[in-house]
Parts: structure tokens; C-alpha cells; sequence
């Protein structure tokens, strides 16, 4: 009687033991497989987020080189070229058609390049002749450097110039040399403890 009640015992000992061990490496098998699991999702995840940025960018850089081309099927024959820089900001679009009653002005891709501390609102105004000609101000996404102002566009005569762009009926010189002379553009920005300074771009010109 007592062997059989110390037999049954061992046996029912050694089960314990046996599911013991089942159940230890039956939980850190889940743990392993969870770990795995987990690790991939994490990868497939960062994987379909940088698919997406990717996407996003290679999107955004197409619009602006259409845009881009856009604007360059509209001033093929232009008069004048030219690009502007001050000391916190550049653009580097500017062209003119000055071909008879064909009068046409474009100034676009204008960029901020050094930081300005407590920046409010940036304004450009372009002059003609001393006279005020066009303004336009900006207060959006501002302090990032090299990056296009999409809202600062100006336009006039038959041209393209996409969303956000200002078209003002000035009328255009006649020859390079009065635009040249009579031209001016500068940007005024001002921040938020009520300091407001004026830049005048420096102009360079190159002909085609």
C-alpha cells in the first residue's frame, strides 16, 4: 500500500515537474516569438513611413519643376534675367519680356537665408521710378531657411504664375535700360517685439 501511494506520488511529482518545464519554456517561447513579432512590425512599419515621405517629396518636387517649367515655356525670350540677394533673404527668379506691346514680368522662388529671431511677418515691395509698384506680405512658415515663400510671387502680361501669385496692371519700360535704371525690390520684416528693418536686393543681371 505505501510502495503504491510512493509511486503514485513520484509520478505525479515528476508530472509537476514535467508541466513546470512545459509551461517555462511554452511562455518564454511566446516571449521570443512576441519579441519577433514585434521587431518586425516596427520595421514594416518605419518601412511604409519612409515609402510615404518619400513619396510625398518626390510628388512635391515634381509639382514645383512643372511649376518651374511652366514658367520657363512662358519667358523663352526673355529680355532680361536676374536674380536678387539682400543680407536674410534671395530670389532666384526674375525675368522680363520687353518685345513691343509684349511687356511681361516675373519674380518668384524668393527664399529666406539667414534666421531672424522673434520674425513676425516679412513684406516685399517692388518700385518703379521711386513709385511704389507692388506689395506683398507674408506671415506663414517663416524661418525656414532656403526654403521657398510660395506666397510671394508678382507677375504682369500674359504669363503663368500658379496659386498665390500677384498680377498688377503696371506698365512695363520699354527698353532694358529704363528697367534696369528704374527697377528696384527690397523686403521689409518685422518681429514681434515691434522692430521693423528694410533690405534692398542687390539686382544681377544677365542677358541672353
Amino acid at each position: 500500500m505505501y510502495k503504491y501511494q510512493i509511486s503514485l506520488y513520484k509520478k505525479l511529482y515528476k508530472c509537476d515537474i514535467i508541466s513546470t518545464v512545459s509551461i517555462a519554456y511554452y511562455t518564454e517561447g511566446s516571449m521570443k516569438k512576441f519579441i519577433i513579432i514585434s521587431i518586425t512590425l516596427i520595421f514594416v512599419v518605419g518601412f511604409i513611413v519612409g515609402i510615404g515621405i518619400g513619396t510625398l517629396k518626390f510628388l512635391n518636387s515634381n509639382m514645383s519643376t512643372n511649376i518651374a517649367n511652366e514658367y520657363e515655356e512662358n519667358f523663352d525670350k526673355s529680355t532680361l534675367k536676374f536674380t536678387g540677394k539682400s543680407k536674410h533673404f534671395r530670389f532666384r527668379l526674375g525675368r522680363v519680356i520687353l518685345n513691343g506691346d509684349e511687356k511681361s514680368l516675373l519674380i518668384t522662388n524668393f527664399e529666406q537665408i539667414k534666421s531672424i529671431d522673434y520674425l513676425k511677418k516679412e513684406i516685399v515691395t517692388i518700385k518703379f521710378n521711386g513709385e511704389e509698384w507692388a506689395t506683398k506680405e507674408n506671415t506663414r512658415s517663416l524661418n525656414i531657411l532656403k526654403n521657398n515663400i510660395s506666397l510671394l510671387k508678382f507677375y504682369t502680361g500674359k504669363t503663368k504664375c500658379g496659386n498665390n501669385c500677384l498680377k498688377t496692371n503696371f506698365d512695363l519700360p520699354g527698353k532694358k535700360s529704363d528697367f534696369k535704371k528704374n527697377f528696384e525690390i527690397g523686403i521689409e520684416y518685422c518681429t514681434t517685439n515691434g522692430n521693423c528693418e528694410y533690405e534692398k536686393f542687390k539686382i544681377n543681371y544677365s542677358l541672353f
